[in-house]
């Protein structure tokens, strides 16, 4: 009696052969499905001063959120208010989506900047420059962008003018608030990605300059204070300038060079100093104004990083503190944004926190997405 014609040994061995592929091409294909997912985050704020703003009467909570799934992949401006972390609006901003290269990449990139005053928010990304209503979010105008990065914004004191940094072409341009018309552009002599931007108490611009030592002939770098209308330089501040911010009020100014930041007043006269320590000489030095109006927070290389105080001098100028990369902290506050570093399919943690002295309160919002 004959066999059936399936279960002859060639056939077997066929099937046999067949089942292992298919069964190894479909494992491959599982886990190479898996692994992309995994570079996806979901929702994710962005951890960056520059992507997270306090309105001026600490009301309401601006930030640049990436969304990030393997069928779409965007960015988000949000606003929450900060009694309770409750969502106002949500609006997707034209950029680069964030899936499109490296996400660790982009997100520690100026990839968004904004800025606020009063009942408006602005904000940059590589595609626009768009002023928004700080109540619903609706855009009132927008300009195109031409930058790709580094970018940054900011109010003028008054509220009538918004300055735009664009380092790819070394140039500073400044628009009227209410129409959006741009009123000039200031070209800054400085070759660097990405530079701070402010305006002083006076409604003069800081901006860097590189220009000719004549003793040493050698470049060096100018921090100057420039006429937003006009263009003219006003003053110098100081040289030799590696950083720099303003206070809140615009009447103080940070500047940071390799070796020590100095504490000036807007005309340039330095009120107190302080050596940087153990700087390693690979990152760039910083220092920024404490919310507690009085002391300096400095981080003079990637692992140190405290608080000075103009006022004292000697030991007592510094206070050792633990700062967390999670958390940003704003000059203008005492509340703090911890942003929520959980990530990945099947992950449902907040996007992020309110942190305030005595309690915290989560902002609605969710990272991760379902598999």
């Amino acid at each position: 009696m004959n066999d059936p014609w399936y279960t002859r040994r060639p056939v077997t061995r066929f099937l046999g052969i067949t089942g292992c592929i298919v069964t190894l091409v479909a494992s491959c294909y599982r886990i190479n499905v898996q692994d992309e997912r995994n570079h996806y985050r979901g929702d994710q704020l962005v951890a960056s001063e520059t992507a997270v703003r306090f309105s001026e009467d600490g009301k309401q909570l601006f930030g640049v959120v990436g969304t990030s799934t393997p069928k779409d992949s965007h960015w988000e401006l949000r606003a929450w208010e900060t009694s309770q972390g409750r969502l106002l609006w949500r609006h997707r901003l034209p950029s680069t989506p964030p899936g499109t290269y490296d996400y660790d990449y982009a997100l520690s990139q100026n990839m968004v900047a904004l800025a606020t005053s009063g009942k408006y928010v602005a904000v940059v990304t590589d595609k626009e420059l768009a002023l928004r209503s700080t109540e619903t979010g609706r855009v009132l105008w927008r300009t195109p962008s031409t930058t790709t990065d580094g970018f940054r914004i900011c109010f003028s004191p008054s509220g009538k003018l918004i300055a735009l940094s664009e380092p790819g072409s070394e140039s500073v341009r400044v628009f009227d608030v209410e129409t959006g018309r741009k009123r000039n552009a200031l070209y800054v002599f400085y070759k660097a990605p990405s530079y701070p931007l402010h305006f002083l108490a006076d409604g003069s611009v800081l901006v860097p300059e590189i220009r000719r030592d004549p003793k040493s002939k050698e470049d060096v770098t100018l921090l100057v204070a420039r006429d937003p209308l006009t263009g003219a330089t006003r003053r110098r501040i100081a040289r030799d300038v590696v950083h720099w911010t303003v206070s809140p009020k615009g009447d103080k100014v940070l500047v940071t060079q390799q070796r020590q930041v100095l504490l000036t007043t807007p005309t340039g006269k330095v009120t107190a100093s302080h050596r940087l320590v153990g700087f390693n000489g690979y990152s760039g030095p910083e220092a920024t104004f404490w919310s507690d109006g009085v002391s300096v927070r400095v981080t003079d290389n990637y692992q140190r990083s405290y608080l000075w105080n103009p006022a004292r001098v000697g030991s007592s100028a510094i206070t050792a503190r633990d700062f967390s990369r999670d958390v940003l902290y704003f000059p203008t506050t005492t509340k703090a944004v911890r942003v929520s570093s959980t990530w990945g399919p099947g992950s449902h943690e907040p996007l992020g926190a309110l942190v305030e002295p005595r309690r915290r309160i989560a902002l609605e919002g969710q990272t991760g997405w379902e598999l």
